[in-house]
Order: structure tokens, then C-alpha cells, then sequence
């Protein structure tokens, strides 16, 4: 079988939409983060999905579109049972198809907060493997991002990861295996991270050290409490370079500068037992700035025969989404021999209203008679008007506007007013000089925006046009930095030379 994991960054933004995109990967398990949708937003074209059944978990928070993950099932893969987020606080109507297996090690902590921004939904399936069935839960989970400079949001952070390796545990202790799939945001190595000379104290990060000590590590002194493996590092061990995300907004992507942040782990007895067959990224897929990350295993899963209830199938407003297409152009039923109400009361409201064509909405308003005798015997055109009929229909200037006719000029009002906008717009505004070239590569910079809070917040810049990348890489983007209000004034200072 085949699971495949993509940061999506918005569901919405897939353009080829969901149900191509689901299908393009021919998986049998397809699992979204960051799909950006609220509960009340969710449309049928994104939550039902022709030959899958699906399950959502939407950010209840105040950020309204933020986070979120989704998880698409193939019809002959249906899961056992199903439920959104870490905690139970969230099932309460649909514990009686929910995975189970909580934890009790929380520290007190808020689980409500941590459950409110739809970051995880687990799904658990009944593998066969070896002639033996056992139960395997899936954990689709969006982690939260780490900011150095948001202390609030990197509790925050660390809280879930602690709160994502109880349940883990508490799942194994119940006798279930365990596979977790998503973005962690957390680079392991500092082979996952291209930049990580630059960040202070890269291996002591708390949230690094965290994830350190969860996964299975051979040449550790010691691991018997670590449970998990990094499944991509088992097939590829010292892949150097193998990112997953890239920075959008430096075009990153193209020098491969960036972080390997996806990740599929999965419990040591799981992988030593050879359930994994390979474990790759499709970084030739785009659409996001994420590539997603396949992994196919040996173990096939024995379909369940009923959905679980947080299948989007079984909403009240999906409910009955799948009917065929043809049933949209079936010809209604003639009525009974000798039941002509319904003809009677079709006729009645056709007689009340009758239908309009669509050049009716396009007719011009009707001339009063005044103005319109008028035209006649000066047989002015509608639109026009010649020099003898200005003469002919001098007496109603009046009346010029309501047919949006000049009659002193001969030009139509509304070409008056998009030329005179025209004239003041050349009067008030100031030609954009061409950019500056940058000191690196002597070519025209791209103009950007600070979006980091702070003093500086939405001024705009000037910097070099090329990808981000290595500093070593003479084709990667040069350290050129400018202001574009200094920018300005250089120029000003040209012209006035």
C-alpha cells in the first residue's frame, strides 16, 4: 500500500483541485497539512471525493482559514474508526467510532488549546502482514512553527510535541502500531537544514532535542525509550540535500536551499518486522512550497464495512453529494392521466411571469416623448450627434445627460470623464524610475516588502532577483540591500543634476 503526506499550504490553492490531486498520486491513503479551510467553509468539491471517504480537522480558533489537515481514505482502505486532534475533547459525539488510547501524562495542561487549531486527525486501520492482522494507527499531524521571537507561540509548540509523543506512547501501550506523517517543522540534522552554520546553538534547540530523543537512534548510548524511526533516513541514510520546503519568496526551490521538515515515522517494531518497502520525496511536484513525501509498505489493510462517524460523507450537508452526474438531467415524470394540477399551476406562473431574454438587460432606458419627437425631426442617431442637429437640439440641453449625449461637443460623456482621469492621473503621479542593479550581479533588483513585526513592517525594499541559496554559489542571490525610499532619492538627485 501507499501513503503519501503534503503540506499543501491551503487546499485551495491546488490547481489542479482536490479530488485530481488526491487521485494523481494513485495512493491509497493521502494526508493534507496546512489546508487553510474552517469547518463552515468546507465545500463539497474539497470534502467529498469520488472513490474516497475523507476526514477533516478544522482550527476552531479565531484565525479563521488557519492550519487544518485532512486525510483522504480509498474506498477499499476505509478506516475502523477515526477522531480530530490529540485529545478527547473534541469526540464527544463520536467516541463510539473514535481511536481511543488517551493519555493521562499531560501536566495539566490547556488540551483545549492545543486541540483548537485543527492540527491533527488520526485514523486507525486493521493491516495484514505476514498472515497476521493487527491494528495500525495513522497520525496526520501539522505541528506548530517555531518563532525565536514569539516566546507565547514557542511554548506552544513545545506543549503539542509533548502532547503528540504521550498519545504516540499511550497508543503503543495499548498494542497498536503506530505511524505518524506530516510536518513536524523541526530539522533533525544539520544535514536537514541548509543554513544551520547560521542559526546559534542549532542541536540544543529544545524542540530539536525533543525530536532527537523520540526517534531510535543505533549509535545512542542510550534509547529504550525511544520508540520511533525516521523512515526516510532507513532507505536513504545519508542523503545530504533532501529537503522538503523551500522558501517561496527567495524562489529557493530552484538552488535547493532549504529544510527537510516532513517526515514519516513509524514505531521500531513496525520497521523491524519489514513492513516499509521505500520511503522517497516527489519533489517534482509543485503547487506548494513542500513537496510530498510517499512511502509504500509491504502490509495491505483489510477494509472496514462501515465509515467511522467523522467521515465528511456522513455530514448532514455532504450527505447524498455522490449522486451521479446523470441524475442532474433526468426528465421529471409526466403526471397522472387526469391529474392536470401541476400543468394548471405551471401555466398560472407562466402567464404571471414571463420569462425574459437576455438582450433585455441590455436595452437602453427609453427617451421620454418630448426628447423623443424632438430627435425624430432632427433624425439624430442615438449615440451622435451631427453638427445640424446641435442646432435642432439646442432647446433641450436639458435633457443631454439622461441619453448620454453631449450636444455641444459631440462627445460622449463618459469618454470626457476617462480622458479627464487620465489627464489628472499624468499630473499627480510620479513615473517609477527603473530599479537599481545589484552590487552582486550587476542586475535589476526585485522590489519587496518587510513582513517580520517591527519598526520596519510593511517598508518596501530593494533586492537581488535571484533564488536564495549558499553564499558560496555565485548563482544564488548576492547580499544587495536597499531601501526604496533611499532608492527615490538617489534618482531625484539624478534628475535634478
Amino acid at each position: 500500500m501507499k501513503i503519501v503526506s503534503w503540506n499543501v499550504n491551503g487546499i485551495r490553492s491546488l490547481s489542479a483541485g482536490v479530488a485530481a490531486t488526491v487521485r494523481s498520486f494513485d495512493a491509497d491513503i493521502v494526508c493534507f497539512q496546512e489546508t487553510k479551510v474552517s469547518r463552515d467553509a468546507l465545500s463539497t468539491d474539497i470534502a467529498v471525493v469520488d472513490g474516497y471517504n475523507a476526514y477533516f480537522s478544522c482550527s476552531r480558533s479565531t484565525r479563521a482559514g488557519y492550519s487544518g489537515v485532512a486525510t483522504y481514505c480509498k474506498d477499499d482502505c476505509k478506516p475502523v474508526a477515526a477522531e480530530e486532534g490529540l485529545t478527547d475533547w473534541t469526540n464527544d459525539q463520536l467516541r463510539p467510532s473514535s481511536v481511543g488510547c488517551y493519555s493521562d501524562d499531560t501536566d495539566d495542561i490547556d488540551l483545549k488549546a492545543l486541540d483548537s487549531e485543527g492540527r491533527a486527525v488520526l485514523t486507525e486501520f486493521t493491516m495484514h502482514y505476514d498472515d497476521t492482522d493487527f491494528p495500525v494507527v495513522l497520525i496526520n499531524v501539522y505541528c506548530p512553527r517555531y518563532d525565536p521571537d514569539n516566546e507565547e507561540r514557542f511554548e506552544f509548540k513545545m506543549r503539542f510535541h509533548r502532547l503528540l509523543e504521550s498519545r504516540a506512547l499511550a497508543l503503543l501501550a495499548a498494542g497498536k502500531r503506530v505511524i505518524i506523517v506530516g510536518d513536524v517543522n523541526v530539522a533533525r540534522e544539520k544535514m536537514d537544514h541548509c543554513d544551520h552554520a547560521t542559526i546559534v546553538d542549532f542541536e540544543s534547540a529544545p524542540h530539536r532535542l525533543w525530536f532527537k530523543n523520540l526517534l531510535f537512534d543505533a549509535n545512542a548510548s542510550v534509547y529504550s525509550q525511544r520508540r520511533f524511526v525516521d523512515v526516510f533516513r532507513v532507505f536513504h541514510p545519508d542523503a545530504q540535500a533532501a529537503y522538503t520546503c523551500w522558501n517561496s519568496k527567495l524562489s529557493a526551490r530552484v538552488t535547493n536551499f532549504g529544510t527537510r521538515i516532513d517526515y514519516v515515522l513509524a514505531d521500531r517494531q513496525l520497521v523491524e518486522m519489514g513492513a516499509f518497502a521505500d520511503c522517497r520525496h516527489l519533489t517534482d511536484v509543485f503547487g506548494s512550497d513542500h513537496c510530498p513525501v510517499l512511502v509504500e509498505l509491504n502490509a495491505t489493510v483489510r477494509s472496514s464495512q462501515r465509515l467511522p462517524q467523522l467521515c465528511t460523507r456522513l455530514m448532514p450537508e455532504f450527505r447524498g453529494s455522490q449522486t451521479k452526474l446523470s441524475a442532474f438531467f433526468a426528465r421529471g415524470k409526466r403526471p397522472a392521466d387526469g391529474d392536470t394540477s401541476a400543468v394548471v399551476v405551471k401555466r398560472a406562473a407562466k402567464s404571471v411571469v414571463a420569462q425574459r431574454s437576455l438582450t433585455d438587460f441590455f436595452e437602453q432606458p427609453k427617451k421620454q416623448s418630448t426628447v423623443k419627437s424632438v430627435a425624430q425631426s432632427a433624425t439624430v442617431e442615438p449615440n451622435v450627434v451631427g453638427v445640424e442637429a446641435e442646432k435642432s437640439v439646442s432647446s433641450v440641453n436639458s435633457v443631454s445627460s439622461t441619453s448620454n449625449i453631449s450636444t455641444t461637443s459631440g462627445i460622449r460623456t463618459d469618454t470626457v470623464d476617462s480622458a479627464a482621469a487620465a489627464t489628472w492621473n499624468s499630473l499627480f503621479s510620479r513615473k517609477r524610475a527603473p530599479p537599481p542593479l545589484c552590487r552582486g550581479h550587476h542586475e535589476p533588483c526585485v522590489e519587496l516588502i518587510v513582513k517580520k513585526a517591527g519598526p520596519n513592517k510593511n517598508k518596501h525594499f530593494f533586492g537581488c532577483a535571484r533564488p536564495g541559496g549558499p553564499k558560496s554559489d555565485p548563482l544564488s542571490r548576492c547580499e544587495h540591500f536597499e531601501w526604496l525610499s533611499d532608492a527615490v532619492k538617489k534618482q531625484e538627485k539624478r534628475v535634478f543634476k
